[in-house]
Order: structure tokens, then sequence, then C-alpha cells
């Protein structure tokens, strides 16, 4: 049948249903390829995982479901919700024998992903590659050119671009080689009830899950907002159209899914479009998190309206104590203020996961100490340290005084260090990355917040988390941190 799963089976067998053995009769496989460690490049931003969570693609989710109601034959194969090394995904794909794949790769595994492209390639009967992720949406016809082992690039999945290339041979988002067409987004867009079934592996997981299982929702793309380092800086905000998010929440609660991961980049509570959708998500009862700029958040109202309608963890994006940084964000919320929403959050019950960002030019020993002071004011329940990277389609890219090769140079934001500045002060960032994070997580009040009424599958959770992070580190940057804590560096 169109869409058959087969991740409920071990993934070496396959139900005979789903074995191609006619080439020409066009199995898709939409893949997330293997990467030697855990990695997130869906949705046009691509990052090393910091420990072990893994969340569903997101472009593949909403891929399947308009796939399956084309009445497609497709498979999806996760490589890297499945740990799977390349030998055994290449095992897999030679058993499936697809005539397309839909690939997604990203920045920050981009030299890696071409050349698993070309081990495919040089596999017969050979099969077509489109790819998609953040690289190829703004450099898709600069690697086209000069790649081979790509027939095409998907540019986003918010229309019917690639069922449209699949039966008819050309998509309006579909980029091929030799092509100059640009992306092109609606005014306002609906998706396809995803095909769940290949998306509830117990291998997707998040840190702050409280009980098993969650399924990730878009109610709206990209960001109104131009923060200068975001990769959705320049693309342009669609919002969804309710009535069909109402369809796939309806979906959603009739397959005994409780906990949602909202993918938007900034819900806000106070516009009436995210107002209406909160509406939904308390008549169906779901708990969910969100992405929210803390300048939505200042009004108490809002706070509770999102408590009652099942809210249970907001991230907020804090990124720096500098306030010249902050400036052309929008971001500058007095600091009275930012203590005043997290206090807020807090009352209401709502956990709250700050991000910051470290290595933005003219960071030094006083703005690291800045940024200290302010997180033990705010007090989240949970800390995620990012490293600035200059993503495709930033200004931040833009305004470098070097040529970034798309094809060739990676950039991660998780655990690479800054290409800006001094061998000195790379060093001070990644240090101080480190020290940030295990005062936070080593600190009395996490433990102790983090134990008092945790389930026992929250604890587990948290507990492979900090030994997949703590793997990740340098140990001479550790014996450093301990050295300075005690006074002695």
């Amino acid at each position: 049948q169109p869409g058959l799963p087969t991740y409920t089976l071990p993934h070496r067998a396959l139900p005979a249903a789903t074995i191609n053995e006619n080439p020409e009769a066009g199995l898709i496989l939409l893949l997330n390829p293997p990467f030697h460690k855990p990695v997130l490049r869906d949705y046009f931003c691509s990052h090393y995982s910091k420990g072990r969570y893994i969340w569903q693609p997101l472009d593949f989710v909403y891929l399947s479901g308009l796939l399956l109601s084309r009445g497609t034959d497709f498979c999806v194969y996760d490589a890297i919700c499945r740990k799977a090394s390349q030998t055994r995904t290449m095992e897999y794909i030679k058993k499936l024998k697809p005539s397309v794949i839909v690939a997604l790769s990203g920045a920050a595994t981009l030299p890696s992903d071409l050349a698993f492209f070309r081990r495919i390639k040089a596999e017969p009967p050979e099969t077509k590659i489109l790819t998609t992720g953040d690289v190829f949406l703004f450099h898709g016809r600069e690697i086209l050119s000069r790649r081979q082992e790509i027939d095409g690039v998907l540019f986003h999945f918010l229309d019917s671009s690639l069922a449209d290339y699949l039966q008819q041979g050309h998509g309006l988002n579909v980029l091929e080689r030799g092509s100059e067409k640009l992306p092109v987004f609606p005014k306002r867009f609906t998706l396809h009830t995803p095909a769940w079934e290949w998306f509830s592996h117990p291998g997707y997981n998040l840190p702050y899950l409280q009980e098993a299982g969650f399924q990730s929702l878009l109610c709206a793309f990209s960001c109104p907002h131009e923060c200068f380092y975001c990769p959705f800086e320049k693309l342009p905000f669609v919002q969804r159209d309710p009535e069909n998010i109402y369809t796939e929440l309806r979906s959603l609660k009739s397959r005994g899914v409780r906990y949602l991961f909202i993918r938007d980049q900034s819900f806000n509570p106070g516009s009436s479009f995210y107002q209406e959708i909160l509406l939904m998500l308390r008549r169906f009862s779901f708990r969910f998190s969100i992405s929210a700029r803390p300048e939505h958040l200042v009004k108490w109202d809002l706070v509770n309206f999102l408590r009652e309608a099942g809210c249970d963890l907001v991230q907020i994006g804090v990124e720096t104590a500098n306030q010249s940084v902050l400036e052309p964000t929008g971001k500058n919320l007095p600091a009275a203020e930012l203590v005043g929403v997290f206090n807020n959050l807090r009352r209401q019950g709502i956990r709250t996961l700050t991000h910051m960002i470290l290595g933005f030019p003219g960071d030094n020993a006083a703005i690291f100490q800045d940024n200290r002071s302010l997180l033990k004011q705010l007090d989240p329940d949970f800390l995620s340290i990012n490293i600035l990277a200059p993503q495709p389609g930033t200004s931040l890219r833009d305004s470098l005084s070097y040529h970034v090769d798309p094809d060739c140079d990676f950039m991660d934001s998780s655990f690479t260090p800054p290409v800006f500045g001094s061998i000195d002060f790379r060093k001070s960032v990644m240090q101080e990355r480190a020290l940030l994070s295990m005062k936070f997580y080593l600190s009395p009040t996490f433990i102790m917040r983090t134990f008092r009424g945790a389930s026992v599958f929250s604890l587990r959770i948290l507990a492979l988390e900090a030994v997949s992070y703590a793997a990740k580190l340098d140990f001479s940057e550790i014996f450093n941190i301990i050295r300075i804590c005690r006074g002695r560096g």
C-alpha cells in the first residue's frame, strides 16, 4: 500500500509488498542520510545534537502527507534516528531500489552527505537524488552546477512541487541543473495530514519530555522577525490555514498523541492567529512546547492563556546580555522585564528553556560575566548554548570578508568553534561554553528542581542526555574549567 511503513520491523527486513522489483514503478525514498553523530538538518537549519535528542524531520513529516494524498508509493528512512551506518543504509537502499531519493542535507554535514550521495550513484540502477535543506535553498544553483551526484533541489515542502515533479517531470519549487528558477512561497499554505506511522519511532526524543511519545507540528512558516544570524531572516513569514491546522490536530488526537513539539519560530500568544490555535489546542487537551520572544510574554493574561491551553515549556532566545548586539534584532527588553517574564512563566507552572549564543564579535570576559549574571537572575529550567555561525542565507554570512564555499565548508552552531576572531578568542568562547554548561547543569538548583516531582522516564532521558553531552566535550577544556572554578586558572 502507498506509504506502508517498515519501521515496525527490524530495519534489515522489508515487507515483500514494499520491495520494488520494478524500478520504473517509481518508489520514492525520503532519506535522512547517515552521519557519525546525532545531527538535526531539517526545516532549513542544520546542527549537531548537543546530546542524543532527535526530533522528526519536519520536511519529511509533511512531504509524507503530500505523497500519501497522491497515492505515491514511498518509504521513509531516517538513518539518524535509527543510528544506522552508511553500510547499513546502503543495504536498505539496495533492497528498496527507489527510483527517486529525496534527501535531507545541510551546512553542518554537507561534505559527508555529498560523499554518501556519490556512493549511491555508483550503484546500479542509477537513482535520481533530490536534496533539500538550508544550504540548497540558498546556494542550490551553485552546488548543482558543480556536483553531479545530485540531480535537483526541492526548495521547500509548503506546496505540491515534489508530487508534481514526480508525476509530470517538473515542479514549481524543484530546481534542476541549468535552471535559473528561484524559490516561490505561497501567501498562505495548507498541508496534507502526515503519514504519522513513519514518525513514531522511539528514537525520536526531546530532553524535557516527561513521558514517552510526541509529534511535531507547524502552524506558520519562517519568522516575522529579522535576526541577522538566523537562517529564517530573509524567508517570508507565511501562516497556515487555521482550518487545515484543526484537521491535523483532530487526526493527532484520534491517534492518541498527547504531546506536541510546535516548530514555529516565534509563537506569539498575543496575535489573533495564534490565539485561535491556542483555543484549538485547549479544546483537544494537548500538552505542548513553543518557541517565543520574551516581549510577547510580558502580559500575565497571555501567559495564563498559554498555561490553560496546555503549554508546559517555552523556549526563549535570550542570546546574550550584550545589548548592542541585540539592538538590531529588536530583542531589547530591559533586564528587569526579562526577569519578570521568566518569573511569570514559573508561577504559572510553565518551564523555560533559554538559548544563549556565544562568539559574537566583541564578546570578552566582561560580556561572559554579564551572561552568567543574567542567567542566574533568569533561572531557567534548561539551557542551550550555541556558537555563532554564519549560516546560509543570513546577513551575518553576507558580511564576511571572505568567500564561504557552500559545498565544501560546513557550519555547525553546537560544537564547532567560531569562524571569527583570533585563535585565543575562539578558545575562550569554547571554554566559556563548557563552563556555562557545567555550572548550570551541575548546580544544586538544577539538580533539586530536576528530581522534585520528576518521573522515572524524564530522569532517564536527562541522564542519557548528560552522558551524551559529556562525551562530546574536549577533556582538556574540562580540566581547564575545573582549575578555573578552583581559582587556579
